[in-house]
Formats: C-alpha cells, sequence, structure tokens
C-alpha cells in the first residue's frame, strides 16, 4: 500500500503540470481565435464600408447620369423649338415678300399699262391737232393766194411737222424715264427683300450658336 500512495503522490506534480499545459494550449489558441475572429471582423467591416462607398459612387454617377441627360434632352427639345420658330420666321417673311412681290407687279403692270395708254392717246391728239393746223394753214395760204408748192409755205408746213416730232421725241423720253422709274422700284425691292432675308439668316444663326453654349 505504502509503495502505491508513493506513486499516487508523486504522480500528482506531473498531472497538474501536464494540466496547466494543455491550460496553456487552449488560452493560446483562443487567443489566435479571437485575434482570427477579430482580424476576420475588421476586414467584414473594412469590405462592407467599401461597397457601401462604392454603391454611393455609383448612386451618385447615375445621378449625375440622368441628370446630363435631362440637361441634353432640355436643350434639344430647347434646339427643336428654335429650329421650328426659325422655320416658321423664314416662311412668314418668305409668304409676305411674296405677296408684297405680287402687289407690287400687279401695280406695276398697272402703271406702265397708263404710261402706254397715255403715250398713244397724247401722239394720237398731237396727229390730230397737227392735221387740223396743217388744214387750216393750207386753207389760209390758198385764201391768200398762195399755197405750199412755194417756198414759204412748204417752210410754215414742215416748221409744224417738226415741231410736232419734237413734241413727240420728249413726250417718249419721259415715258421712257417713268418706265424705268418702275423697273427701279421693282429692283429696290428685291434688293430690300434679299437683304431681309440675309439678315433673318445672320440673326437665325447667332441664335443657334447662342443656344449650343
Amino acid at each position: 500500500m505504502g509503495g502505491v500512495a508513493n506513486l499516487a503522490l508523486q504522480a500528482i506534480p506531473v498531472i497538474a503540470s501536464a494540466q496547466k499545459t494543455v491550460s496553456g494550449f487552449q488560452s493560446a489558441g483562443d487567443a489566435r481565435y479571437a485575434a482570427q475572429l477579430e482580424a476576420q471582423q475588421r476586414a467584414d467591416a473594412l469590405a462592407f464600408e467599401k461597397q457601401k462607398a462604392a454603391d454611393a459612387l455609383a448612386l451618385e454617377r447615375e445621378k449625375i447620369a440622368a441628370s446630363q441627360k435631362e440637361a441634353a434632352d432640355q436643350k434639344k427639345h430647347a434646339e427643336d423649338v428654335l429650329r421650328e420658330t426659325q422655320s416658321l420666321q423664314r416662311r412668314q417673311l418668305l409668304e409676305g415678300q411674296a405677296k408684297s412681290d405680287q402687289a407690287q407687279q400687279e401695280d406695276v403692270a398697272l402703271r406702265r399699262a397708263q404710261i402706254d395708254s397715255s403715250a398713244a392717246s397724247d401722239e394720237a391728239a398731237r396727229l390730230k391737232a397737227l392735221r387740223k393746223t396743217v388744214g387750216r394753214t393750207r386753207a389760209s395760204l390758198g385764201a391768200r393766194g398762195g399755197g405750199t408748192s412755194d417756198g414759204s409755205g412748204e417752210a410754215v408746213l414742215l416748221g409744224m411737222v417738226a415741231d410736232t416730232h419734237r413734241n413727240q421725241q420728249e413726250a417718249d423720253a419721259i415715258d421712257r424715264l417713268r418706265t424705268q422709274a418702275l423697273a427701279q422700284e421693282v429692283t429696290a425691292t428685291q434688293k430690300s427683300n434679299l437683304l431681309e432675308r440675309s439678315q433673318l439668316a445672320e440673326k437665325q444663326r447667332l441664335e443657334l450658336f447662342s443656344n449650343a453654349y
């Protein structure tokens, strides 16, 4: 019995030492596990923050893209409206000029016809007056015993014809000036119309340029 007891007593320190060693291994394992767990938690937290930042950045980019698209759509709409407005302005200008041109052409044609009619009437009146004057002159010369066969009578008649011819030339010159004035009116209107179209085109070009920025 004594020997067994001694062996038991001797084993107690060994067992205690072994328990301490095992306990130490357990404590070290727990520390490593805790450290690993903490590292994993930190890594998860960091990954979460990164994902959160990435999501926020993606959302912000989506907002910016949506804002840019909206701005582009509004700009395009404004440009479409401007182009439609400009097209209407050009159409109205051309239609207005066409109506004015038509009215002017009709007026010029009427006034030219009046000039021609007046010229024909005046020429007829001058020829009629010349015939009457020649007739009275011949009668007067005959009554005085003379006639148109002598130099003086012929000179008188030639003078009458020359006066009538000169009056006709003067009248023709005035009629030509009147006709030229009508043509100049048409030319002036054409130049004015061209200037209006050029000014409108330049104005609209500047509007489109300003709208682009």
